[in-house]
């Protein structure tokens, strides 16, 4: 980890069974204790429909108690369909412990 810094990754990956997956992901962590992230995900499950496309936007924290093996992690992402609105946006909060 840095003392403050940001990072941006572009990807796109798929194969014609499973459809698309394109994202951007963008974090920033302050003096190690805290990063903030955010998230744009699009999804494809067939290149063949015109009007199955759906847009992820996740906006997310992490706390660090004790550097990467004891942190607190929360996230909210709202999704967007092509053409019917679902109620499935979703928010997690988890606490990762590694040994």
């Amino acid at each position: 980890m840095t003392a403050a810094g940001g990072q941006t990754f572009i990807r796109s990956a798929g194969t014609p069974w499973r459809g698309t997956s394109s994202f951007l992901t963008w974090w920033s962590c302050w003096a190690d204790l805290v990063e903030l992230l955010g998230r744009v995900e699009q999804y494809d499950p067939s290149d063949q429909v015109a009007t199955d496309r759906s847009t992820g936007y996740l906006v997310g924290l992490q706390y660090f108690i004790r550097g990467d093996d004891f942190k607190v992690m929360a996230d909210y992402e709202v999704f967007r369909e092509q053409v019917v609105q679902l109620e499935n946006n979703r928010g997690v909060v988890q606490l990762q412990v590694r040994w």
